[in-house]
């Protein structure tokens, strides 16, 4: 594998190199969807590719996505990824809290509930009960320590039917809505052809292997995908779709990515994307995007801490980097973007991040 090729076509793919989105759902849609868990994560994920503030707005969904964690996606994408989602071996499928009827049974009681406005959890557990019957209260779902009933199991399989989406926050609390637009679903192939065609174009080559981690399947599945793309290119157990141009060059870029941004998520193979100086530290439990990370030539190089007071903040960087004049004016550079982002003048320290990684 050319390591500069793969990582100039994955950066422009990205829109972290050679130019940038023209608007957020087009920064969405290069990422093949932005991890929300923390809003502010992605919202910073969208503005380091649109090189401004921006944020989540008009044109995206904030829904369950790849391997059921919380994504934003592009409105007019929908009909192609919520069919594709569904067809992942494993979503959707009976499990010991809920059976595949009672699953049905949720999904179809939601859609009546939700039609009256958006919805908190609390709510929720009111209402479902209510139109199924006590089965659906019961306290059987691990949920943080504790139990939830047993009605929530459907959440992300509802979501994935197009029954559901979040809406918006009220105060700290989540609420769940119905789709304002429900989109036209794609027949299930293509759409899981289309959403395996996005994920080579934004991660190629990659194996089956690597799709399956990214869905959180299994690899046959995964191959099966991979190898319905028209036109896919495939070299041993890799496969990707033709790249005929010349990607742009690597060298000397230097970008600050925050938590859960898609380009460490979804990016292969995990041991050159973190080198072994930086991959105990970048990683929690072998799992990406726990921490914000310092990239340059596009390969992780250190991990960062943003710590606010108010309209200032501490940045901590920690990196075994050897800096040159060209790297530090780069990096001086993506600070300079990061404080416009966050509207904070931030000061630099160059040490040790004591601050945990995200669950």
């Amino acid at each position: 594998m050319d390591r500069s090729r793969v990582f100039g076509h994955r950066m422009r793919e990205h829109r972290l190199l050679g130019g940038t989105a023209a608007d957020a759902v087009d920064a969405v849609r290069a990422m093949v969807g932005a991890h929300a868990q923390i809003p502010s994560a992605a919202d910073l994920a969208i503005g380091l590719r649109l090189r401004a503030f921006a944020g989540a707005g008009e044109g995206l969904t904030r829904t369950f996505g790849p391997r059921g964690t919380v994504h934003l996606l592009p409105t007019a994408d929908l009909g192609h990824w919520l069919p594709a989602l569904a067809a992942v071996p494993g979503r959707g499928a009976a499990d010991p809290y809920l059976d595949a009827d009672r699953i049905d049974q949720v999904c179809a009681a939601l859609g009546p509930i939700l039609a009256d406005g958006p919805r908190t959890l609390v709510e929720l557990d009111e209402a479902v009960p209510a139109a199924l019957g006590s089965w659906a209260a019961e306290q059987v779902i691990p949920d943080f320590g504790g139990l939830a009933a047993r009605w929530r199991r459907a959440i992300a399989v509802a979501a994935h039917r197009g029954v559901l989406c979040f809406g918006p926050n009220r105060g700290r609390r989540t609420t769940y809505a119905a789709l304002p637009e429900p989109p036209a679903p794609q027949p299930e192939r293509a759409a899981v052809q289309w959403l395996a065609g996005e994920y080579l174009r934004a991660y190629g080559p990659v194996t089956a292997k690597d799709l399956a981690r990214w869905l959180a399947t299994d690899a046959g599945w995964a191959a099966a995908a991979l190898g319905s793309v028209d036109g896919v290119v495939r070299d041993g157990d890799r496969f990707d779709v033709p790249r005929t141009d010349e990607p742009p060059a690597v060298a000397g870029t230097v970008r600050l990515l925050p938590y859960f941004d898609p380009y460490v998520v979804g990016g292969q193979p995990r041991e050159v994307l973190f080198p072994p100086p930086v991959r105990a530290r970048a990683m929690t439990n072998s799992q990406p995007g726990t921490r914000p990370v310092l990239l340059v030539d596009g390969v992780v190089a250190g991990i960062w801490h943003l710590a606010r007071r108010g309209r200032r903040a501490t940045l901590t960087v920690e990196t075994n980097l050897r800096w040159n004049r060209a790297l530090r004016s780069a990096f001086d550079d993506e600070i300079a973007l990061l404080e416009t982002l966050l509207d904070t003048t931030a000061q630099v320290v160059l040490g040790e991040v004591a601050v945990g990684g995200h669950a």
